[in-house]
């Protein structure tokens, strides 16, 4: 067991993993070991992997008898698989600030001594860039309109995710709170949060970018700047805007019980709020 179990997943991540690798080692913190999950690389990952491996023991290739889990599948089977006070989660195509870990461990220990058993979860603000990590924004919370301050009860995590997985970390109460995963949930970091929330745990966040968000063209979830253009295109793809919001409607009453009209309700409040200017 370690202390830090940091939770990575690859899939044909030749391209950007050596840079996130890269950023991994020269964390200002070194108290974890990285947990990979590789899900049937067809490209260089694998001798990627096993070149690192040679100089950094506490990089662990985990081994799946079952092939072809996609993201969610990937990190939730990591997750019931390591055993660590503390889990981060890592995309093998982003880049980490270097005290990413530490300042991330302070808060979630703060968190911790305040309110002795409670399960924690911290996330952070990201860094927009492109594929050569120039930047876009430096506030990815700041360019998509989130509120994370607002989005730690039940009701609002319901309809806006402010806690991206690459950003957070959970203790070992948030884990047990959190298993087994719902098949309704549609990503494992939302699913954490919101059982968290659910169950009156902590939920916390840092002002500041800890990791550089890359973006590019096989991102499977990325940033979307929040503004009209946004909503214009949602009302385009009404039947595709009404199936995503059911679906995350579903994943809520998976856990406790969630009216469409308390959906809707908060769903516009939400709206509102998150149009204002951040102060």
């Amino acid at each position: 067991m370690s202390g830090i179990a940091i939770l990575l997943t690859t899939c044909n991540s030749g391209k950007y993993l050596r840079p996130q690798l890269d950023s991994l080692f020269a964390q200002t913190m070194r108290d974890f070991e990285i947990h990979v999950h590789d899900d049937g690389s067809k490209d260089d990952t694998l001798q990627i992997l096993a070149e690192y491996q040679e100089k950094h023991p506490e990089l662990i290739l985990c081994e799946d008898p079952q092939p072809g889990r996609l993201a969610k599948g990937s990190f939730t089977w990591l997750l019931e698989n390591t055993q660590a006070d503390y889990y981060m989660f890592c995309d093998h195509d982003d880049v980490w600030l270097d005290d990413k870990i530490e300042k991330t461990y302070s808060k979630m220990r703060a968190c911790e001594e305040a309110q002795p058993g409670k399960a924690v979860v911290i996330n952070t603000d990201l860094k927009v860039v492109d594929e050569q990590l120039n930047e876009i924004h430096p506030s990815f919370w700041a360019y998509n309109k989130i509120k994370p301050d607002l989005l730690k009860s039940f009701e609002y995590l319901t309809v806006c995710n402010a806690f991206t997985g690459c950003t957070m970390m959970i203790n070992r109460a948030a884990k047990e709170l959190s298993l087994p995963m719902s098949e309704k949930a549609l990503m494992h970091d939302k699913w954490i949060a919101l059982k968290v929330a659910a169950a009156g745990g902590i939920l916390e966040s840092i002002h500041e970018a800890t990791i550089l968000y890359r973006q590019h063209g096989e991102n499977q979830i990325g940033a979307r700047e929040i503004g009209i253009a946004h909503y214009f295109k949602q009302l385009r793809s009404l039947p595709a805007t009404w199936k995503e919001n059911r679906a995350t409607l579903e994943m809520s009453r998976a856990i406790k019980s969630f009216s469409w009209a308390k959906y809707l309700y908060y769903k516009f409040l939400y709206a509102i709020k998150r149009s204002k200017v951040s102060s």
